[in-house]
């Protein structure tokens, strides 16, 4: 005789002992490629001979990883300059490229990102007033939605790291916004 799985209510819905296993090795091999690429990084950023390219390579993995339309890394040696975009990684269709970050026209995201605090927006749309300068930039380049992610060396702002969706909103995940602080 077959006896039904056992069911435990979440969110008011029963799930079987079966859909929770599946949920657990679905998290455990994400873990998994998470660690693979950070792993990947850090030993292309000690053995590069041409760190542009290494960079390339590791962002575009961490693209395809996340599932996000770009990645952009933005990086300064001096925390009073500018900053220079590194690089960015995005899909094939979608506008974009290197150029330069102009903090006065980001003054909202850069006084909170370079105080160390991330930024996470699930919408452009409901970035408050103050932001409106972030949202015009984020239509202009077609972005939906973003996670920012402060890059500090010794607890000194040194650039950021951004995640962008260009076709919806999108809300950012604890574990991708914990893979991307990592």
């Amino acid at each position: 005789r077959i006896q039904p799985a056992r069911t435990r209510l979440r969110r008011g819905k029963p799930r079987s002992d079966f859909t929770r296993h599946e949920d657990i090795e679905r998290r455990l091999e994400w873990q998994l490629q998470a660690e693979r690429i950070l792993s990947d990084l850090a030993g292309r950023l000690a053995t590069a001979r041409d760190l542009k390219k290494s960079f390339a390579t590791s962002l575009q993995k961490i693209r395809n990883f996340l599932q996000c339309d770009r990645v952009w890394m933005n990086v300064s040696s001096d925390p009073s300059e500018t900053g220079r975009l590194t690089m960015a990684v995005r899909r094939s269709d979608l506008p974009g490229g290197e150029g330069t970050l102009d903090r006065k026209a980001v003054g909202w995201l850069f006084t909170r990102v370079s105080r160390g605090r991330a930024i996470h927006c699930r919408d452009i749309s409901r970035l408050p007033a103050a932001a409106a300068a972030e949202r015009i930039a984020c239509q202009a380049m077609g972005t939906r939605a973003f996670y920012v992610e402060p890059l500090l060396i010794r607890g000194q702002y040194r650039g950021v790291l951004s995640l962008c969706q260009a076709d919806k909103p999108r809300a950012w995940s604890r574990e991708e916004r914990g893979f991307v602080h990592t």
